[in-house]
């Protein structure tokens, strides 16, 4: 397991802070002993850095949790109902490999239809997407020509 070590200059830095202490009594405070001590601490002692491994049920839930969503909100939307309850997605991209292409299609899907309905063009649509770095089918970018291909 990977563990923290730490860097030259802050072990010099406490070593530095140490000598200080023990030369000038009369100017150490509470405050820079006790960060030698709990430095000190730290170093022998590192943090891992290794998040802990999710079971396969963990697992399944969550997707299950972001499917839900998903097909309720935006994938933003989802994204940020996830965070809230506590779980770490770096973005858009963890959440469609999360739930799988055939979901994230669905969502747009729908979204699509949506915004089709409030009277968007598919170019505005496609806009909007490209706006908001969604994941574009194939490409680069998103086209009045995939929003089109999406919904039929």
């Amino acid at each position: 397991m990977a563990r923290l070590k730490p860097k030259n200059a802050i072990v010099n830095a406490v070593d530095q802070l140490d000598r200080l202490n023990q030369s000038y009594p009369d100017l150490a405070t509470p405050a820079t002993i006790k960060v030698v001590g709990d430095m000190r601490r730290l170093f022998a002692n590192p943090p891992e850095l290794t998040p802990p491994i999710q079971s396969r049920d963990d697992h399944e839930a969550l997707r299950a949790l972001a499917r839900s969503l998903l097909s309720e909100r935006s994938l933003e939307d989802a994204l940020d109902a996830l965070r809230s309850r506590g779980h770490t997605l770096a973005g858009i991209e963890q959440l469609i490999e999360l739930v799988g292409n055939r979901d994230y299609l669905a969502s747009l899907r729908r979204e699509a239809r949506e915004f089709q309905d409030n009277a968007l063009s598919l170019e505005q649509i496609a806009r909007l997407w490209n706006d908001l770095r969604r994941p574009a089918l194939g490409d680069d970018h998103w086209t009045p020509r995939a929003v089109s291909l999406l919904l039929s």
